[in-house]
């Protein structure tokens, strides 16, 4: 099977990617590395008209650490992220789940926005990162917004992004819509530290329940405002 015809949309900006998703609604798909969409498309089980790549997007395609706050944007191809001395150091647990995810070849291609952003149940990355308290940072033409990990995936394929398919959470047609994840952040859990993230909101070692990560006292806001 082909993979259909569409139009190929290559944006410079997040700014630009937004615009785009927003203008072409359900009838387009943003393409991180291809690893689910190419897949979907070749199957049959998703058609569109435009496929919008992030590719050309380098501001998200970092891992640094603020503070005590581990960022890794949506674009960083997942073997990075395993073999990424930072994370480590800082998130050891999720380095070696995506180690042992798929194989080589798939890791090269696969990001952590995309491992998300599909939905679907066999997602490597989600459980670890909802079991540490992370937290995803959504951009789309209205700005950006924080939304936790364990919040993010509402039903297999659906997401709580606002143009993901079938989400009933999603404005009506000709809303806002053209949004997609830019940074993962999740709190520093080195060695020791368990995937609790330390202290518990009472002072005590364990699971921080709260769905928001905290920073001494504060919930951390959106990655660039």
């Amino acid at each position: 099977m082909s993979f259909g015809r569409f139009n190929y949309h290559q944006p410079e900006t997040t700014a630009e990617a937004c615009t785009l998703g927003q203008k072409y609604g359900r009838k387009s798909a943003y393409l991180a590395g291809g690893t689910e969409l190419l897949v979907d498309l070749r199957s049959g089980r998703k058609q569109v008209c435009h496929v919008i790549s992030l590719g050309g997007l380098d501001e998200l395609k970092h891992i640094t650490m603020e503070g005590d706050i581990l960022c890794i944007g949506a674009l960083v191809p997942l073997s990075e992220i395993a073999e990424s001395e930072i994370v480590k150091t800082h998130f050891p647990a999720l380095s070696e789940v995506i180690g042992t995810m798929a194989g080589r070849q798939i890791r090269n291609l696969g990001t952590m926005g995309g491992n998300f952003c599909c939905g679907v149940p066999c997602s490597d990355t989600p459980p670890i990162s909802c079991a540490a308290n992370a937290e995803i940072v959504l951009t789309g033409p209205e700005g950006r917004r924080t939304v936790a990990a364990r919040e993010f995936v509402l039903a297999p394929r659906v997401t709580v992004r606002r143009d993901s398919h079938r989400n009933s959470h999603s404005p009506p047609t000709g809303r806002i819509r053209g949004e997609f994840s830019a940074v993962f952040t999740a709190p520093g859990l080195g060695p020791g530290r368990g995937l609790g993230g330390g202290l518990g909101p009472h002072g005590k070692r364990g699971h921080h329940r709260s769905p928001h990560l905290s920073r001494r006292g504060g919930s951390r806001p959106a990655a660039g405002g």
